[in-house]
């Protein structure tokens, strides 16, 4: 019997070749700050480009953080205060993938202390509107399985 495995499991198979990217250089020279908030390599993400969506907005946090950063630019204190429950470091980890992802941009004000304020990029607002679907989605979804 032949072994089952995913669609396009290998990124040779992949109806995308321009999204497969070569093996990120994660040694100590690199000068990326962002280097180590972006997904490790992932043969099934690089071929599709639905799971590379879903994995940048998965987490406990990110489509609140999403929101948010919506309605207008935030700074951390007041992200941090919206959201009870989170830790600053989870905070602090969830805004950089967002940032490596591309969808948040972190701008550093000059002052004593500095002030930083993240927005949703361009990126980031095309994805919230996809997001705000997905919601009505799922919230007619639950309705027709009587939830």
């Amino acid at each position: 019997m032949t072994k089952m495995r995913p669609p396009f499991a290998l990124a040779s198979e992949s109806p995308y070749p321009a999204l497969v990217k070569p093996a990120l250089n994660l040694d100590a020279t690199t000068t990326d700050p962002l280097a180590r908030f972006r997904p490790k390599i992932d043969q099934l993400r690089n071929g599709c480009p639905l799971r590379a969506a879903v994995d940048v907005v998965r987490g406990r946090w990110k489509p609140s953080i999403l929101f948010f950063l919506s309605q207008r630019p935030q700074r951390f204190t007041e992200l941090f205060e919206k959201l009870p429950g989170i830790t600053a470091q989870t905070l602090t980890l969830q805004l950089r993938q967002l940032e490596a992802d591309r969808v948040v941009r972190r701008t550093v004000h000059a002052g004593v202390p500095p002030r930083v304020e993240y927005a949703l990029t361009e990126s980031g607002e095309k994805l919230w509107e996809i997001v705000l679907q997905l919601e009505r989605w799922a919230a007619d979804h639950l309705v027709e399985a009587g939830n």
